[in-house]
C-alpha cells in the first residue's frame, strides 16, 4: 500500500481541476501497471488477494472549510460587502441631499483647500466611528453566532477594520461626486454587488481576470478588503 498526499491550490480553479484529474488517472494507471508486472512474483494466495483488492481510495479535505459548507465559503465576503455598500449608499444619499438643498461646505477660519480637507477629515472620522460598531458586530459576532470560520484575533480584526473603514469613507465621498441626486447612486451601487464578488478574486481566480479589471480590483476598498478579511478571518493570516 502507498499513500499519495496532494496539496493543490484553488487560486486557479482550472488548474486545480486539471491537477486533481491527472492525479486520479495516474494513480489508477500506476496501480494497474504495478499489478500486471509484479503479480507473477507473488505467492498464489497473495496474488489472489491483490487482484481482488479495491481500487485506490480518494480522500478529500477542503482546507479552511472542513464542513465544505456554502455559508462558510460565501458569507464572510458578503459581510464585508454589506459594510462597503451601505456606507457608500449612505454617503451618496447625504451628498445628493446637500446638492439638492444647495448647501455649501462649512468653512472655518481657514479657507480654500484647508477647509475642504478639514471637512473631509471630520466626515471620515465620523463615518468610521459610526460604522466601526456595525463592522465589529458583523465581522466579530455574526461568524461566532452562526458557527462560521473565525480565526481573527481581536486586535488583528480591529487593525483591519479601521483602515478599511477609512478607505471606504474616502472612496464613498469621492464617488458621491458623480451623482446629483440622493437616490441616483443607490441602484448603481446595488447593481455591482455580484461584480464586486467577482473582482475580489474569491469566486473566480484573480490571476485569470483581465488586466484592466485587475487594476480596478486594487482601486476598490471592497475587493481588496474582501481578500484581506477572508485571509485573517478564515485562513489565520496576520496583518
Amino acid at each position: 500500500r502507498a499513500t499519495l498526499i496532494l496539496l493543490p491550490s484553488t487560486t486557479s480553479l482550472l488548474y486545480y481541476e486539471a491537477t486533481a484529474g491527472a492525479v486520479v488517472e495516474a494513480t489508477l494507471a500506476l496501480a494497474e501497471e504495478y499489478r500486471a508486472s509484479k503479480m507473477w512474483l507473488l505467492p498464489r494466495e497473495v496474488a489472489i488477494q491483490l487482484a481482488s483488492s479495491p481500487t485506490p481510495k480518494l480522500i478529500g479535505n477542503v482546507l479552511f472549510n472542513p464542513d465544505k459548507g456554502y455559508a462558510d465559503y460565501l458569507i464572510p465576503p458578503v459581510l464585508l460587502l454589506i459594510i462597503f455598500q451601505t456606507m457608500t449608499m449612505a454617503i451618496t444619499m447625504i451628498h445628493g441631499a446637500r446638492v439638492a438643498l444647495r448647501t455649501t461646505p462649512t468653512r472655518g477660519l481657514i479657507g480654500g483647500y484647508g477647509a475642504r480637507a478639514a471637512e473631509v477629515a471630520s466626515r471620515t472620522l465620523f463615518y468610521t466611528a459610526i460604522y466601526g460598531l456595525l463592522a465589529l458586530f458583523l465581522l466579530a459576532t455574526i461568524p461566532q453566532f452562526f458557527d462560521l470560520p473565525h480565526t481573527a484575533k481581536p486586535l488583528t480584526l480591529i487593525g483591519f477594520i479601521v483602515p478599511f473603514l477609512i478607505a471606504t469613507s474616502l472612496f464613498a465621498q469621492a464617488f458621491a461626486r458623480l451623482f446629483r441626486g440622493s437616490e441616483d447612486g443607490l441602484l448603481f451601487i446595488t447593481f455591482f454587488s455580484v461584480g464586486l464578488i467577482f473582482l475580489s478574486g474569491i469566486s473566480f481566480p484573480l490571476q485569470q481576470i483581465p488586466q484592466p479589471w485587475r487594476l480596478l480590483h486594487y482601486l476598490l476598498p471592497a475587493t481588496v478588503g474582501t481578500r484581506a478579511y477572508v485571509g485573517i478571518g478564515t485562513m489565520g493570516a496576520t496583518l
